[in-house]
């Protein structure tokens, strides 16, 4: 579905990096907490929320244009060896 802004739900007890993506980006829900009840709650929150899913779904496909891709990545690595900082 090229074109389309989709938020994202996260479920991350165990995966920081995921969480802080989430959040940094404000392009979703982190759910901490993996219990049915604290899982059941953010997705009823998620769901409640239409207009601001839609603006964190924006957020995230500005992010992974902006800075979430690997050409950027790629640009990165790339300075970082022409300045010779690796």
């Amino acid at each position: 579905m090229i074109g389309k802004s989709f938020p994202t739900l996260s479920v991350t007890n165990n995966l920081p990096e995921a969480s802080e993506i989430v959040k940094h980006n404000n392009c979703g829900v982190v759910i901490e907490d993996k219990t049915p009840h604290s899982i059941a709650n953010g997705i009823n929150n998620f769901v409640n929320s239409i207009q601001k899913d839609s603006e964190i779904g924006m957020n995230g496909q500005h992010a992974i244009k902006k800075a979430l891709n690997w050409k950027m990545e790629i640009n990165k690595l790339m300075q970082n060896i022409e300045n010779n900082e690796i």
